[in-house]
């Protein structure tokens, strides 16, 4: 009887959790990757990648519990989440599906893009009448979601790719790392603003779009409620204060169907949409140091990325661990730009 119920499910919905620390290669990233060399050495990363040895990926309770009564399946891969359900099976239109990410792998902040944004639990007071109530906010955690996302190609097109990330903001940019769109063109930043310094990482339209300081929501509390923070996530029963990201799932989206989930008469889509999330690995200033005196020998003239395959430049690649920030001397709180110091004989 199990394997007669296995059999009948289909695919509701997968994401994909891609880190490009360990999918790119030097300088080329992952996704961009088209030539037929580089295809195949693209797809013999991704089978050794395992996303599971970097996130704890949680779904919540009450996901548990929803997919349990839908008779489905839910399994964490190596490469993200997967559901499936009766292909039968009817759904909700209010049905959602909601998933905690969490760091497992103790270096992963050290070579992760947004990892300098420090995440705070904050406590609001809720006055009800005579009654005083704590409400606790988790800052910088990126909410990521089908109803918010954004995509690459043409709608309707096959090869169009959808991203749980929302589109990048038409604003500058304040802190390091920030990405920005200039003319067609994706920017990082490379210091924090004032004067921040950029960095051309090519067209928009050209890369994936990665997990950015867009992506943490606007908080709106009730009325009242003071002290809560401007951006970030309320932590509930479901939303442990560990968590650096959420992943949020919507059975439809009013503006664009191909984020939903099910088709016209409640099942389960046929093909299923495949949602992406990218985090992006660091860049930082390559300086190689004499080992035994730390004397300077030679700086690259612009950050390069951290990548667990190939080397950007064709020199001695850093320890992801070897991160040095550095601090404007006049303002000891704006990072001017981040160090990967390299011993050298």
């Amino acid at each position: 009887m199990a394997e007669a119920r296995r059999s009948d499910v289909t695919p509701l919905v997968e994401v994909r959790l891609l880190h490009h620390y360990w999918l790119d290669d030097g300088a080329t990233v992952f996704a961009a990757a088209d030539s037929e060399s580089a295809g195949a050495d693209r797809s013999r990363r991704l089978r050794a990648y395992d996303v599971r040895r970097l996130l704890d990926i949680r779904p919540t309770a009450s996901t548990r519990t929803l997919v349990r009564g839908l008779r489905g399946v839910l399994r964490v891969t190596a490469t993200g989440v997967l559901i499936a359900v009766p292909s039968e099976a009817v759904l909700s239109a209010d049905v959602r599906f909601t998933f905690t990410l969490s760091p497992r792998s103790a270096g992963l902040g050290a070579y992760s893009t947004m990892s300098l944004r420090h995440r705070t639990t904050v406590e609001a007071i809720e006055q009800e009448d005579d009654r005083l109530a704590v409400r606790r906010y988790r800052t910088e955690v990126p909410q990521l979601s089908n109803l918010t996302g954004t995509a690459r190609g043409a709608a309707g097109d096959s090869g169009r790719r959808l991203f749980l990330s929302r589109e990048y903001g038409a604003g500058p940019g304040e802190r390091v790392e920030d990405l920005v769109v200039e003319d067609g063109r994706l920017l990082h930043l490379t210091s924090d603003a004032p004067g921040a310094g950029t960095q051309d990482l090519g067209a928009t339209a050209e890369l994936p779009v990665y997990v950015h300081q867009g992506d943490v929501p606007r908080i709106v509390p009730p009325p009242n409620v003071d002290g809560a923070p401007e951006r970030g996530v309320e932590l509930t029963a479901d939303l442990p204060a560990d968590t650096m990201a959420v992943i949020d799932l919507v059975a439809r989206r009013p503006d664009d169907s191909e984020f939903d989930l099910l088709g016209a008469d409640g099942t389960a889509r046929r093909p299923h949409p495949v949602f992406e999330v990218h985090f992006r690995n660091r860049r930082t200033t390559w300086q190689f140091v004499r080992r035994d005196d730390g004397v300077e020998q030679h700086v690259e003239p612009h950050p390069l990325p951290l990548t667990h395959h190939g080397r950007a430049v064709d020199r001695q690649k850093p320890a992801a661990s070897s991160l040095a920030v550095e601090v404007d001397p006049a303002d000891s709180t704006r990072i001017a730009r981040l160090v990967s110091v390299i011993p050298v004989h």
